[in-house]
């Protein structure tokens, strides 16, 4: 029986990317205002240079804000302005007016899982549900408990918090390595939210795939009934 069901955040439950996007945007606009010649970093090149450095520091950095910090520092390093000071000035910017917005499905599909099980989310960022209007059981954020997916050490944790066993416990997210492969390593069920219709073309296979939130309901039911077929077997 599936007791547990967690989530990630960023993209799965809120809408994180039209937020990051926006904010990119106006400290964009801040830094050509301030520093002329800058016109050439672009929103898409500043996530480009984010990805590679949070690539860079992964399994030595999982405080987000510090991780951005380092981007916009590489990012006026790869244009030859380099300033750290102004980075920073530019990160606090970024974090000043983080407007998030839950997916219009998200709350009315978090309260029928919660009738019937411990519902919890699992971020690598610090933002809180409640922030958007969403209501879970417990929210780990990775910053504050040392451990950012995919490493399986956080979902045990919420396991652990929920008092279920891996076979009882579903992960939903959108991200295939980081949710999806986390979760799978940790003995969890693993639904793949995939909204833009990508392709996998990693070695990642999730036990479920669906394209919006709404979907998610009845996959939960076929995954409880695999759980209950499967618990002779683990007994």
């Amino acid at each position: 029986m599936i007791r547990l069901v967690t989530f990630d955040g960023d993209d799965t439950l809120w809408d994180f990317d039209a937020s990051m996007r926006s904010r990119l945007q106006q400290v964009l606009e801040m830094l050509w205002a301030e520093l002329p010649g800058t016109e050439e970093l672009t929103v898409e090149r500043l996530i480009d240079t984010r990805a590679r450095v949070a690539s860079e520091l992964e399994g030595r950095v999982i405080d987000l804000k510090a991780i951005r910090l380092a981007a916009f520092e590489r990012s006026l390093e790869e244009i030859g302005r380099p300033d750290p000071q102004l980075a920073a000035r530019l990160t606090a910017a970024y974090l000043r007016d983080a407007q998030l917005e839950a997916f219009p499905e998200a709350k009315r599909v978090l309260g029928r899982l919660s009738r019937r099980s411990t519902v919890g989310v699992i971020t690598n960022g610090d933002n809180d549900p409640a922030r958007v209007g969403l209501e879970v059981d417990f929210v780990l954020n990775a910053p504050r408990v040392g451990w950012a997916k995919p490493d399986p050490r956080i979902f045990t944790l919420a396991m652990r918090r929920a008092g279920v066993e891996p076979g009882e416990s579903v992960h939903v997210g959108d991200s295939l390595r980081e949710d999806v492969g986390g979760a799978m390593g940790a003995g969890m069920w693993a639904v793949w939210l995939n909204r833009r219709d990508v392709d996998n073309r990693t070695g990642v296979r999730p036990d479920a795939i669906v394209a919006g939130l709404d979907e998610l309901l009845p996959v939960i039911e076929q995954l409880d009934r695999a759980a209950r077929a499967e618990r002779p077997a683990s007994s």
